[in-house]
């Protein structure tokens, strides 16, 4: 990438030209200026009114993620043959007369995926200039659409009524996606883990439709006791409802399934004003839950959803909730965010599953978000062995001992609390061929459940932590924890807590 910013730059300094004239930008912009993608057009003078009322929102930006545009064709009429915008500035007096007079004190306007709306002739004249940044801003696609001229493509009518969630419909890029139909099916599915997504062929792209609410595992019914479950959750709750279900406490979370607990994080560093740059996930899982979420980060180091374009923050509920809802967290990647936006985490988890190594530092890296947008900046988290002695920076412990998942914590340091039922049975491991498949039986009867609730309060006691705790979640897992356990289970379990720690939901709650 060095080497092509250097051949782009001597190509550039070949025609020189005049220093910034101060322009305004009403002088430089063509008037009734448009940008246009696969779900509309877009009106990019009425664009840059709202930036130029958003000064807050701009930020500089790094020079070098953004040079493919200098390659690309973004200058040319539809029915031209493909070129580039190197070509264009080399060869066409407009456009060389456009990044000369370009207004370098504007920012260039980006969506959430790093396509420029409006800009280029901007970012060719900080090339030229040597500089290494340019001022930018992001535009979130929620926003996008107030500019919207006609109508936006592709409106569908949802495949369910009465849905917790609608369809969501993504154009994808004809080359992001093998032709091969098999490969194709295994590469969307094994992206999209929270949905059940499908993709059609357009004239230059994919359709990929995400439908919910569905288990990605599989059928729930092999749960023969799932009705009964969900009719001590609540009266009427269907099936379909069990992807959003839950009930909100003001110190924590109760949820059929563990996406939403994230949710409750983010409303405790709401009231809180900050997220802490110290925090102990204690967590009790049969999984990790450290899997990729749909979520990257922006060149402004914000975060963003990939499936809706809009903008995410562990500061703003209402963004959690909006990702969890359109799946870019799901219940494999929870802790992934959190890791992310908390500067020092020491995640413990308890698991029964047996770990050749038990103690881990906690990588932070980004990895090219493939199939919705070029972009190397999706949200992962590698693990890589260490010892008691060295751990320094973000961690993560494994053990099946509750004394040793428990001891040694860091004094003054939040914790929070979550914990997932199939912790302590979990014979579907969400799948629907459990009886014939399971390698692994994690069946457990309900009176060693409860002595195995009794020594995580007890574990918990001796470390007098309990002043510590800010927050609990709990999710019952449908699928995995057995429907038959899930009254009994949970009200043993806080019980236990309460007993042990005086650890306890606040008896008000909101049900959703």
């Amino acid at each position: 990438m060095r080497k092509l910013a250097w051949i782009i730059f001597l190509c550039l300094i070949s025609r020189g030209f005049a220093s910034p004239d101060g322009r305004d930008l009403e002088e430089n912009s063509p008037p009734n200026q448009t940008y246009s993608d696969s779900t509309g057009t877009y009106n990019v003078t009425q664009i840059q009114g709202w930036v130029l009322g958003n000064k807050k929102e701009w930020f500089q930006a790094e020079v070098q993620p953004l040079l493919e545009y200098i390659a690309m064709d973004t200058w040319g009429d539809t029915n031209d043959k493909p070129s580039s915008n190197l070509k264009y500035y080399t060869e066409d007096t407009f456009h060389f007369k456009r990044v000369k007079e370009a207004n370098l004190e504007f920012p260039i306007i980006l969506t959430n995926n790093n396509h420029i709306i409006d800009g280029v002739h901007r970012l060719f004249k900080a090339v030229k200039s040597g500089s290494s940044t340019i001022m930018a801003v992001y535009i979130d696609n929620s926003l996008l659409q107030k500019y919207l001229v006609g109508e936006q493509k592709d409106i569908k009518t949802p495949l369910i009524f009465d849905s917790p969630f609608p369809e969501i419909y993504l154009n994808i890029p004809y080359v992001n996606l093998p032709d091969d139909e098999k490969e194709r099916r295994i590469k969307i599915h094994t992206y999209f883990t929270d949905h059940l997504p499908s993709a059609e062929k357009k004239e230059d792209s994919w359709e990929i439709t995400l439908e919910r609410p569905s288990t990605p595992y599989g059928d729930y019914s092999y749960d023969s006791d799932l009705r009964k479950g969900l009719e001590w959750w609540g009266k009427g709750t269907r099936i379909r409802d069990i992807p959003r279900a839950r009930k909100e406490y003001a110190n924590g979370l109760l949820a059929l399934e563990d996406q939403w607990c994230p949710l409750s994080w983010s409303r405790y560093f709401e009231r809180s004003q900050e997220i802490p740059n110290e925090l102990i996930l204690l967590h009790i899982d049969d999984h990790k839950d450290m899997m990729m979420p749909r979520l990257g980060k922006r060149l402004d180091n914000k975060y963003v959803d990939y499936i809706t374009g809009d903008h995410f923050s562990l500061l703003e509920p209402e963004s959690v909730e909006k990702a969890i809802s359109s799946g870019a967290i799901g219940k494999g990647s929870i802790l992934t965010p959190l890791i992310w936006e908390v500067e020092k985490i020491h995640v413990r988890h308890l698991s029964c599953r047996s770990y050749p190594h038990k103690i881990f530092h906690i990588k932070k890296h980004r990895i090219e978000n493939e199939i919705i947008t070029k972009s190397k900046n999706r949200l992962a988290v590698h693990i890589q062995e260490t010892n008691w002695e060295d751990i320094t920076h973000s961690n993560y412990i494994v053990t099946n001992d509750p004394k040793e998942w428990a001891r040694d914590l860091p004094q003054g340091i939040p914790i929070f609390l979550h914990i997932d039922m199939d912790y302590f049975n979990n014979r579907f491991d969400g799948n629907s061929n459990w009886e014939q498949e399971n390698e692994r039986s994690h069946e457990i009867d309900f009176n060693t459940q409860k002595e195995m609730m009794n020594q995580i309060g007890l574990s918990l006691k001796d470390q007098k932590i309990s002043h510590e705790i800010k927050n609990i979640t709990v999710a019952l897992s449908p699928g995995f924890y057995p429907a038959e356990y899930w009254e009994k289970g949970t009200k043993y379990f806080l019980k236990e807590l309460d007993r042990h720690c005086g650890i306890k939901f606040e008896t008000e709650h909101n049900e959703r």
